[in-house]
């Protein structure tokens, strides 16, 4: 649509840049808007639009696949990630959120079996064989 020379290979391009983290996009974006102005095509409409997929990508798009798959909020993901950068810098946007999910599973690991265990000592006093089993069948599962 912005008659841009070589669409298809700087669209390659930049899908390929995108796997390397926040430097990638920013090369992609740099390289098609200096072939933009070298080719005098619509580089500043092409500029509004990259701005407009990066906010997309960042603040609607990417939190919520991530808040999803992780089963966290959208707006913990964003929380997350900036204390990440803010604490580790670079290193700590990338393991922001793989922290934060390792702790989230110890947290409900640990959450769930002290929830069993409290509910084996309380009806650990069931009469008859079928409380043994039941109480056997949950201790087994806690552990």
């Amino acid at each position: 649509m912005l008659r841009y020379p070589h669409a298809l290979a700087l669209g390659i391009l930049a899908g390929v840049l995108e796997f390397i983290p926040i430097a990638g996009w920013m090369t992609a974006a740099s390289t098609i808007i200096i072939f933009g102005v070298v080719t005098h095509s619509h580089w500043i409409w092409m500029s509004a639009l990259l701005a407009i997929w990066r906010i997309l990508i960042d603040y609607w798009i990417a939190p919520r696949v991530l808040g999803r798959e992780l089963e966290m909020h959208p707006i913990l993901a964003i929380f997350t990630l900036m204390v990440g950068a803010a604490v580790g810098g670079f290193a700590g946007v990338y393991l922001a959120l793989p922290i934060a999910a390792v702790i989230r599973v110890i947290w409900r690991r640990l959450g769930s079996s002290r929830a069993r265990k409290a509910w084996v000592a309380g009806h650990g006093h069931c009469s008859g064989s079928s409380g043994r089993v039941l109480t056997l069948f949950v201790a087994n599962k806690a552990d």
